[in-house]
């Protein structure tokens, strides 16, 4: 029988974790569709932000809804440090000589330094190869040699 009294707090829970999923979806759209970067460090900084909810909470005492302003504040602070220190140096793929390729330590990732510009085209994989031949393509005398 269905219970109501876990139904409704189970229905709640499904769509505040949905919710965070498509803002993060929103996010990783907005930063590629205008940067042409793609951003990981959203999932990381929101990870960041609600640890430091949490650690607030249980430290200071503080009320996760006291606290959420401020980490909002301290995030911002940090998005925006993360924005000029590292994601406009490296947008629509130009990455200056002191930039490395792919700072993934802070989860970004520009979307055309993986591959250089003057890199040869890529080649196809060659053709698998059998692992072994079957005993039925084996000469008479090899398959007098088989151990089997």
């Amino acid at each position: 029988m269905l219970d109501f009294s876990i139904l409704f707090p189970s229905l709640l829970n499904g769509l505040t974790t949905g919710a965070v999923y498509a803002l993060v979806a929103l996010g990783l759209t907005l930063i590629y569709g205008v940067l042409h970067i793609i951003n990981f460090a959203h999932g990381a900084s929101l990870m960041l932000a609600l640890y430091g909810v949490y650690l607030l909470n249980t430290r200071l005492g503080w009320d996760p809804y006291l606290a959420l302003p401020v980490m909002v504040a301290g995030m911002f602070v940090l998005g925006y440090a993360l924005q000029r220190g590292i994601i406009n140096r490296a947008g629509h793929g130009n990455r200056p000589a002191g930039l490395p390729p792919s700072p993934t330590r802070h989860g970004v990732v520009p979307a055309r330094s993986r591959v250089p510009s003057d890199s040869p085209p890529p080649r196809p994989a060659p053709a698998p190869q059998p692992a072994h031949e079957h005993p039925r393509d084996l000469t008479e005398e090899e398959k007098d040699n088989l151990p089997f």
